[in-house]
């Protein structure tokens, strides 16, 4: 505090004789006057309450006030990168219970980015409450938005400190609105904004929006896309009533949304809205969580947890890296898929992926319209009259590059995920099968061997073999490991002599025949051993642990 009360004293002085600030970062109170930040091609200027505009290159707006109601207005013209940080601000508008207003456009923080331009903004310590804006019963009045982004450019939201928006009515907390183009209209929110805690500090943001908006992403009828998340940011996004968590708002779709990185993420929608994705009525595509980010995404009220609001599709969701993802849909609404009524569609889960999924319970409406269970992966709930209709279909997701460390859990509608059993788990097989070498004229063609013993980090493991009257004993020294390879390998022990397999680690033991799995359909297996958890499947994804003789 006593710094920032210096550096006011040396601004003062400096404006007092009128000398530059082009290489000098101040600070302007919002408590003494709204702050325009414009980024020209000759520069950047700040402009405080009824101040004359002084450049500066890097703007800190900061509060000595409990609250205030002035706002903050960032524009970078084309081709100019914007530079600003709002620090320790606290605004909080209402407006009077009996006297709501229409604040269609308007924010506490605009940022205005035009084509082929930047604006890094860096929020620390802010709290922004917007809603008590444009409230009515009848949902008429547009509150103003926390912090709204128009324009075509590029905006990077870079965390620090703990920063909590809340929109007002029909608006998000962050609000990005992306409109194609018209015959009328320009087509605007185009450029990508991207939310990142990458500095010394750690960062974090809550954003809510107001009844028909999402938490991040679009407000009444608007549409949230090109939006990522990354670095290590931690997000809590909650949509309003009928807004998704992260995308669209009411009637609106969310796509092109990317989790990266190590961010933390978790996102909830509002009534009918999905977690990830669409709002009430919208689809979501396009999503893609990979990196290691930790990812936690609700649907409410038919919204699915990952892909479309009520009636909405999800289709075109990528699941990948080291990514940790849970997803649970709402009454009837899938986990990752398409929210009540709505399909799912080209969903793919690879590499090291750790997804749980879980759909909704079947329910009811008036007692009259009846919607089925949604599906873990896959559709929506159906509807029909007077009676339940079949659950939402399953939807096999693309796990041909899933690796044995990755897996796939699928949830039974109503369960406890912290607690129940998940009724199916996938595991990936990708990596294991090594390509043969290439044959060499002064040397034979390598043999590939007939089974391997990998770890969690797809390497081999070193193992101890036994044979004695038809057994053939494997023992490995680890906690983890997993036993593989192709049924073609396993015909070749048995005609070896093999009968039975035995694998061995420091936690379980299992046992099968190898005419038993010779009789299942497939061309790979994976029995994995962690700790004393075993399961056993097919390349597939089939679970055959009924195939053990003993597993301890």
């Amino acid at each position: 505090m006593k710094l920032r009360r210096l550096l006011s004293c040396i601004l003062a002085l400096l404006l007092a004789s009128s000398l530059p600030l082009t290489a000098f970062a101040a600070e302007y109170d919002l408590a003494q006057g709204s702050v325009t930040v414009n980024a020209s091609e000759s520069g950047q200027t700040v402009t405080h309450g009824t101040n004359a505009a002084v450049e500066d290159s890097a703007p800190v707006i900061t509060q000595s006030t409990e609250t205030t109601t002035n706002t903050i207005t960032i524009t970078a013209a084309e081709n100019t990168t914007a530079n600003v940080t709002i620090q320790d601000v606290n605004i909080v508008i209402s407006d009077p219970v009996d006297a709501p207003e229409d604040h269609s456009g308007e924010a506490a923080v605009t940022i205005d980015v035009k084509e082929n331009a930047s604006a890094n903004i860096t929020l620390d310590g802010v709290n922004i409450d917007v809603g008590g804006t444009g409230k009515d019963s009848s949902s008429v009045y547009s509150g103003e938005a926390a912090v709204q982004i128009t324009g075509n450019g590029d905006v990077t939201l870079e965390l620090d400190g703990k920063n909590t928006l809340q929109g007002g009515n029909n608006r998000a907390g962050v609000e990005k609105n992306t409109t194609a183009a018209t015959d009328t209209k320009p087509a605007n929110g185009t450029g990508k904004l991207t939310i990142t805690d990458e500095t010394g500090t750690s960062g974090s943001l809550e954003a809510t929006g107001g009844i028909y908006g999402a938490g991040i992403g679009g407000g009444r009828e608007g549409d949230g896309s090109n939006i990522t998340i990354t670095g290590n940011a931690e997000v809590t996004a909650q949509g309003g009533e009928m807004g998704s968590g992260i995308g669209g708002g009411w009637r609106g779709s969310g796509s092109d949304i990317t989790i990266s990185g190590s961010a933390e993420v978790t996102a909830q929608g509002g009534n009918s809205g999905s977690g990830i994705g669409g709002g009430f009525l919208g689809s979501g595509s396009n999503i893609t969580i990979t990196g290691s980010a930790e990812v936690t995404a609700k649907g409410t009220d038919g919204g699915a947890g990952i892909g479309g609001g009520v009636d909405g599709a999800g289709s075109d969701i990528t699941i990948t890296g080291s990514a940790e993802v849970t997803a649970k849909g709402d009454n009837a609404g899938s986990g990752i898929g398409g929210g009540l009524t709505g399909t799912g569609s080209n969903i793919t889960v690879s590499q090291n992926a750790q997804v749980k999924a879980q759909g909704g319970e079947a329910c009811q409406w008036k007692d009259v319209w009846f919607y089925g269970e949604g599906a873990a992966i896959g559709d929506g709930g159906a509807e029909q009259k007077n009676a339940y209709p079949d659950p939402g279909a399953e939807v096999d997701p693309d796990i041909r590059k899933l690796t044995p460390n990755g897996r796939i859990e699928y949830y039974a509608p109503g369960a406890d995920m912290e607690t129940d059993a998940p009724y199916k788990i996938v595991t990936g097989t990708y990596g294991l099968s090594q390509p043969a070498e290439p044959a060499q004229t002064a040397e034979p063609a390598q043999t590939a061997p007939l089974y391997r013993v990998i770890g969690q980090d797809g390497k081999t493991l070193a193992c101890k073999e036994a044979r004695t009257s038809g057994v053939l004993t494997i023992t490995v020294e680890a906690d983890f490991a997993t036993l593989t390879g192709s049924l073609s390998g396993m015909k070749t022990l048995k005609a070896q002599g093999v009968d039975t397999i035995v694998f061995a680690t420091n936690g379980a033991t299992s046992t099968f025949a190898i005419a038993d799995l010779l009789a299942q359909s497939g061309d790979t297996y994976a029995l994995t051993h962690d700790g004393k958890t075993v399961t056993f499947t097919l390349g597939s994804g089939a679970d055959i642990g009924k195939l053990l003789k003993s597993a301890d």
